[in-house]
């Protein structure tokens, strides 16, 4: 398996053009992305600098988890993901769908290769907010890299299943 970084350093952000002094691009602060994610070569992308495992691309998936839908649904359908010999998927939280951002990317969707993300459209976090736990769940935008929102969970949303890291650790 794959070795996480033997420190807990943040994670660089992907900016890495200046557009004042002393902001993102100028230091590029955080352990750099290029040599992160590990293509598995079995549908899933290991992230070293984390340790979660991630599936590749969700719209190979079967339904829900290949497209739309609630955010109870879509995460009884992730707890419930056997895939790649794997049986612990889950939803990811709001700090772990973060950390696939690609802050430098042009491109949408805006995230780190080689993790696809065909949708540029906003993907479930499994993080409530705490004013409103029964309705209120935290979205991302990917296609603008990367826009953190409240939604409600009635709507439908995509997903992308995660295994690993560190959980209760």
């Amino acid at each position: 398996m794959w070795q996480q970084h033997p420190r807990n350093l943040l994670l660089r952000t992907g900016q890495a053009t200046e557009q004042a002094s002393g902001d993102d691009g100028t230091y590029q602060a955080g352990w750099p992305g290029t040599t992160r994610m590990v293509d598995l070569g079995n549908g899933t992308v290991y992230d070293r600098a984390t340790g979660l495992t991630w599936v590749k691309d969700h719209t190979a998936l079967d339904a829900p988890l290949n497209g739309e839908d609630t955010w109870a649904t879509q995460l009884a359908a992730c707890n419930a993901l056997s895939y790649a010999g794997h049986e612990d998927w889950r939803m990811p939280n709001l700090m772990e769908l973060l950390s696939v951002s690609d802050a430098g990317s042009t491109f949408s969707p805006c995230c780190r290769s080689p993790l696809v993300m065909v949708e540029s459209q906003y993907y479930w976090t499994s993080t409530t907010r705490a004013k409103y736990p029964a309705t209120n769940r935290y979205t991302i935008w990917f296609a603008d890299c990367c826009e953190v929102s409240m939604t409600t969970s009635g709507t439908s949303k995509y997903c992308i299943p995660v295994r690993g890291g560190r959980i209760n650790g």
